[in-house]
């Protein structure tokens, strides 16, 4: 809630927004409770979808937008814990990067909050064409995506009114998670001990996401208005980070109409470091997984150049934090799940740094929530 609107000058519209001065902001804190909603998604659900998956020859996963970004982190987790093959095509590319190649054993896996996004929908036409079968995941029952699907995982996210999606994110990745467990018990590429430990560690995210947003809110607040007068920003991360990063890096290209790229961090040094300078802004996700040593060295390189480094990392970090200038925490989770509390900081970033420069983070312009065709 904003410090300069106390309770007896809100208005009808700040009543409706439970408060807080945009509705990105109150979504924002509304996701430890859509996120346990997602999570308890019907094990019969995921099962059938599962079985799907499990009998294709290759698995497309389209999307666009910040869906898309969900649709990467899930070919992470298709690929580490499922051993599925997977490829992440983004929908306005789909058609021409498949043509006519598909074959009927594929099986299309189509991301879409609103399920009416324009490129997505072709994506699946094109696919069904080809006598494909398409999963779909989205937030609106009975859209045009879910009719056009032979099978629908429906988010039950709630209305979100902010364009730039945020909510939108945690739940497609969390859907996603519980369906790569699904998977991975049903392919046998884990034992059941481990997919209950990892489902086990995935049921409490939204008490990660919970503690991160009260304990990070006003540091990431602090961290934001120190750099909102920049132009230009980098985010990187290894592995599944890289789709957090992405995310971090379009929220804020949303919101606060600054430049921002996003990279695997191993690809920075072609090409990306040319960019740094002194005082030039760096995202650093390092959760501790197997990409830890890899992604300190990339660091390595980059503070060489006295970049300014913003790190989210796990609450006991030090070798990450000892070369940021900037931290934020997260609680001890599973590092495959890593996306859904680790943008949280970014997302709050976004959204103080649009405020700081007096935007206003609801409504960005030139977007809308479900881009039809005119």
């Amino acid at each position: 809630m904003s410090e300069n609107s106390p309770r007896g000058s809100w208005t009808p519209e700040m009543v409706e927004k439970g408060g807080y001065p945009h509705f990105m902001l109150k979504e924002i804190h509304e996701q430890p409770k859509v996120l346990k909603n997602a999570l308890s998604l019907r094990t019969e659900v995921c099962h059938q979808a599962a079985g799907i998956l499990n009998d294709s020859a290759q698995v497309y996963i389209t999307a666009a937008g910040t869906s898309n970004h969900a649709g990467l982190a899930a070919r992470y987790m298709f690929t580490k814990l499922s051993a599925v093959r997977a490829q992440n095509i983004i929908s306005s590319e789909f058609p021409q990067l498949t043509g006519e190649l598909l074959d009927e054993n594929d099986v299309v896996l189509a991301i879409s909050q609103s399920g009416e996004t324009a490129d997505t929908i072709n994506a699946v036409k094109h696919a069904k064409r080809q006598g494909v079968k398409v999963v779909s995941l989205t937030n609106v029952i009975d859209s045009t995506m879910s009719k056009l699907s032979d099978y629908t995982i429906y988010t039950y996210a709630g209305p979100e009114y902010g364009l730039a999606a945020t909510k939108t994110f945690l739940v497609q990745v969390a859907c996603l998670s519980l369906l790569s467990l699904e998977l991975a018990l049903m392919r046998g590429s884990l034992s059941s001990k481990e997919v209950n430990k990892l489902r086990d560690g995935l049921m409490k995210t939204p008490l990660i996401v919970d503690m991160t947003i009260k304990k990070q809110d006003r540091v990431v607040r602090d961290i934001a208005y120190r750099y909102a007068n920049k132009s230009s920003f980098l985010f990187l991360g290894c592995g599944i980070s890289t789709a957090t990063a992405m995310e971090g890096a379009l929220k804020l290209k949303e919101t606060a109409y600054l430049h921002a790229e996003a990279y695997p961090a191993g690809e920075s040094r072609h090409g990306p470091i040319a960019l740094i300078e002194p005082g030039f802004p760096v995202f650093i996700i390092a959760p501790p997984d197997e990409n830890y040593d890899k992604l300190v060295k990339n660091l390595k390189e980059i503070k060489a150049h006295k970049a300014k480094i913003i790190s989210v990392v796990q609450e006991n970090d030090s070798k990450v934090r000892g070369l940021s200038d900037h931290s934020i925490s997260i609680p001890e989770t599973e590092t495959i799940f890593s996306p859904i509390p680790y943008v949280i900081p970014l997302q709050l970033f976004a959204y103080f740094v649009a405020f700081k420069r007096g935007y206003n983070p609801d409504k960005p312009r030139y977007l809308v929530k479900a881009i039809t065709e005119p």
